[in-house]
């Protein structure tokens, strides 16, 4: 009788371990997962909350089947990649289900040090500089890009960011160590007016 109660313990606290790790695992997908915002055809919507992955100097698209982190923006390497120096993508996600009211819509990174590539929904839309070899230092300018309504989803939406930038160590300045900014989604004429080019030599807005 003993035995058979060790026995159906033993089992019991097996069972026990698979659920615990299976939350585990659960629970750690979740975190790898930031949530989509509604995009409301009449405002502008700010995203601060991402996934990102470490890219590669070769790779044109976000790297889909690695693990991500989430990040909240914005991200200023002198904190969160003190020595590492690489290419960072990014992922914004939001849902657009009056896309097609007429209205244009856009994207707007007030900031983002030093080069990067925009890519919505799998189509690169927009690049600053080259992402492999010498990075050059392009922080002084927003990004606005116009997204196309043939493009958009009522639902899931990705904004893919690469972003190659120096890390502090390498280039010595705040005012040059990468960097990215808040993502801005909302009509393309109210992105326009609050585009503005940011002081070279100044502190980055945050």
């Amino acid at each position: 009788m003993r035995q058979r109660l060790a026995f159906l313990t033993c089992n019991h606290l097996a069972w026990l371990c698979r659920r615990a790790l299976g939350l585990m695992a659960c629970c750690w997908v979740l975190h790898g997962q930031a949530d989509a915002q509604t995009l409301s055809p009449d405002a502008t919507m700010v995203i601060r909350d991402v996934v990102a992955v470490d890219g590669q100097a070769s790779d044109d698209r976000f790297p889909s089947n690695s693990p991500t982190r989430r990040v909240a923006l914005p991200d200023d390497w002198t904190h969160s990649r003190e020595r590492e120096n690489s290419s960072v993508w990014y992922r914004a996600t939001f849902d657009a289900p009056q896309h097609r009211s007429g209205v244009r819509v856009g994207v707007l990174i007030a900031r983002a040090c030093a080069n990067a590539v925009v890519v919505v929904n799998g189509e690169v839309l927009h690049q600053v500089g080259a992402m492999q070899g010498n990075v050059a230092w392009r922080c002084g300018r927003p990004i606005l890009v116009q997204l196309p309504h043939a493009l958009l989803r009522s639902l899931g939406n990705e904004v893919d960011i690469k972003l190659a930038g120096r890390t502090i160590q390498e280039v010595g300045s705040d005012n040059r160590a990468a960097w990215l900014s808040v993502i801005e989604v909302g009509p393309l004429t109210a992105l326009q007016a609050r585009a503005r080019p940011l002081a070279p030599a100044g502190p980055p807005e945050r």
